[in-house]
């Protein structure tokens, strides 16, 4: 008989078996990738993701990419990689600081330098004299400046051009560099001014004999396509012994022995003396007062009448030149040679050109209002107002407000401001003819105009200076310089005014060369309004 088996135990047991070895499995499978992951993460995962975060920051400021260095302290692949961008975050920090280092170096020699010249500019000059004025009390502290001028640069601009103009500059930089002693700072201010500073004790005779020197292994002529060219050089030095002065009044200090030299003379140089520093004092409490009396009405205009006195309209009223003038509350009428010159260095001529012309125009009209007609008034414009980029739109703007027809107003230029850009004036001059406008040249024959550049301007009148008038019937010289600008007015159909007419020697001449116009004390003094009215307005005007 044989035993039946209950084989329900044995599947349950391995089942249970089996369900043990799968758990087991499943804990050494866990264990086993936990374990891969924690490897991985602080082997592979960590580092990488501190690689990215390095690079983000890195790149956002690449100026500072070393600071954001990963550190490394492993020597597997990974630590090689880390060492490798480290390096690089260092070569791209120090690319940077150099590149920075060296955009600030080219900034600093830019703000430094003259670009035409290469020199060292004004900025620098006042840098330097800063310096080398920190010493010590005790120590002696002896300078001397010396202001160079280039002058008639403006000249060789005009009739040349830009481009020569530069090559000249360039040319006396050269020769500037080979005067200057060694240890000695030379600097191009701008425009056509230099500067050596010279520190050391020399005296005033040790001075003098360097200026002269620059005088002449500087100066002289400049060869410009092939012509010798005179450039004169004018010095203007300040020297200090045993004192020290800040750089700002040093340069000031050679800046007013310059300027007064070029007021008074043509020698070489001039030294700075304190009565110059008392001037300049003057000369800005003149510009304050005239900054006042723009505002407050002191100013007033004069005007001297321009006679006819060629053949068929002797002596009647041809039109007058406008003359400003200053009534002072305090010191009284201030003389137009004081104050014009001060306006003009200023920059406050602007303004006073502008008031001149509007109250011209609006005497103008009151004239016209009150007598049915006005004399056509010549007005003075200064090289500054010519030079003025907006003179077109502001004398549209003062005829249209004045309501004044355009050939009732005439401006006068003087021939140095026409020759100072041949090109730019032949160009103003066209744009106010086409407003309608009358054009004259002032002082002519005092400049370095010639018959080419005459053409080219095209203007109305030409005037003959006063200073040749002066000498007629004494000066052989000034009377043919007269018939020659006579004979050019004629040749050009151009009228020619004379000023300065005080005797009837000097009419007559004038009149036998068949001179248009004349003005001067002979006819009259300048009148004010009132004045101009009662003894013109009923005398006819000429066309």
């Amino acid at each position: 008989m044989m035993a039946r088996m209950d084989s329900s135990h044995i599947m349950e047991g391995l089942y249970s078996y089996i369900l043990r070895i799968a758990g087991l499995v499943a804990i050494i499978v866990l264990v086993v990738t936990a374990g891969t992951m924690v490897v991985l993460q602080f082997s592979v995962l960590r580092p990488v993701l501190d690689l990215r975060d390095s690079m983000v920051k890195a790149g956002a400021q690449p100026e500072i990419a070393d600071s954001f260095a990963v550190r490394a302290r492993r020597g597997d692949e990974m630590g090689e990689v880390i060492t490798a961008h480290n390096g690089m975050l260092s070569r791209v920090a120090e690319g940077m600081r150099r590149e920075r280092e060296i955009a600030e170096e080219r900034t600093r020699y830019a703000t430094h330098h003259d670009a035409l010249t290469g020199l060292p500019n004004r900025a620098a000059l006042l840098e330097y004299l800063e310096r080398q004025s920190s010493t010590p009390v005790d120590a002696p502290c002896s300078s001397t400046l010396f202001l160079i001028q280039l002058h008639g640069l403006h000249l060789i601009n005009a009739g040349f051009g830009a481009s020569t103009g530069d090559a000249a500059m360039n040319a006396f930089a050269a020769r500037l560099k080979a005067v200057a002693e060694a240890g000695n700072f030379l600097a191009h201010l701008g425009a056509d001014r230099f500067a050596i500073a010279r520190l050391g004790a020399y005296s005033a005779t040790d001075a003098a004999a360097f200026a002269e020197r620059i005088g002449r292994d500087a100066g002289g002529n400049v060869v410009i396509d092939g012509s010798d060219v005179p450039v004169p050089v004018r010095i203007g030095i300040a020297h200090v012994q045993d004192e020290c002065l800040d750089p700002q009044t040093l340069l000031s200090q050679a800046d007013l022995a310059l300027n007064r030299l070029g007021a008074e003379d043509a020698a070489t140089y001039r030294f700075f003396a304190p009565s110059m520093a008392e001037e300049a004092q003057k000369r800005q409490r003149i510009t304050h007062d005239l900054d006042a009396a723009l505002r407050n009405g002191e100013l007033f205009l004069t005007f001297q009448p321009k006679i006819a006195i060629r053949n068929g309209a002797e002596n009647s009223l041809a039109g007058a030149e406008v003359l400003v003038r200053w009534r002072h509350p305090v010191n009284g009428l201030v003389r137009p040679d004081v104050f014009i010159p001060i306006a003009e260095s200023t920059g406050l001529i602007l303004p006073l050109g502008e008031f001149v012309l509007r109250t011209a125009c609006s005497q103008i009209r009151a004239w016209q209002e009150r007598f049915g007609r006005s004399p056509r008034l010549a007005v003075n414009l200064s090289a500054h107002q010519f030079a003025e980029p907006a003179l077109k739109a502001q004398l549209e703007n003062v005829l249209r407000e004045s309501g004044v027809p355009p050939e009732l107003l005439e401006l006068e230029i003087t021939e140095t401001a026409a020759m100072k850009d041949v090109s730019r004036t032949a160009a103003t001059l066209k744009e106010l003819r086409g407003l309608g406008l009358r054009v004259s040249i002032d002082d002519f024959g005092t400049g370095y105009s010639s018959l080419s550049y005459l053409r080219r301007f095209q203007v109305d009148a030409i005037k003959i200076d006063k200073s040749f008038v002066d000498d007629i019937g004494s000066d052989r010289n000034a009377e043919a310089i007269c018939n020659a600008v006579l004979r050019l007015g004629q040749a050009l159909g151009t009228k020619v005014i004379a000023e300065g007419v005080e005797n009837e020697r000097q009419l007559a001449f004038l009149r036998r060369r068949k001179c248009d116009e004349a003005q001067g004390y002979l006819f009259a003094k300048p009148l004010t309004a009132a004045e101009f009215e009662s003894a013109y307005l009923a005398a006819p005007v000429a066309g």
